[in-house]
């Protein structure tokens, strides 16, 4: 069984809004949202609902809450992670640009991962 954190998680890797995983797991968008403010623990189908709506497009589970997507979940199978790589290449040079004026302006020191960027 998924915890709220794996869900949340899961529902981020996949850039899914709660309303995406409502419909994918035939689940009312209050059910998710009260799972993953830990407001409610769901019942055990509504977890398994959402569990196997995950898995079916690749999710895998982890210990500690972690969470990624099997190896061989293409981006050719995902025509939206295909598009949302073309945007985070793009973002990489903007944030490149961005950074490279930045430096030259200040000693500040900015880090980019996972799509944040920290300065």
């Amino acid at each position: 069984m998924i915890t709220a954190t794996q869900c949340g998680c899961a529902r981020t890797l996949l850039r899914w809004s709660i309303s995406k995983l409502s419909s994918a797991a035939s689940v009312s968008q209050s059910a998710i949202d009260d799972f993953e403010l830990e407001r409610r623990q769901p019942n055990a189908i509504t977890t398994d609902a959402i569990q196997r709506a995950f898995e079916g497009v690749g999710v895998v589970f982890l210990p500690q809450d972690d969470v990624q997507l099997r190896s061989d979940v293409s981006l050719a199978r995902r025509p939206q992670a295909a598009r949302e790589q073309r945007i985070f290449e793009a973002d990489r040079e903007l944030y490149n640009a961005y950074t490279a004026r930045r430096a030259a302006q200040s000693s500040t020191q900015c880090i980019y991962g996972n799509g944040i960027i920290s300065c």
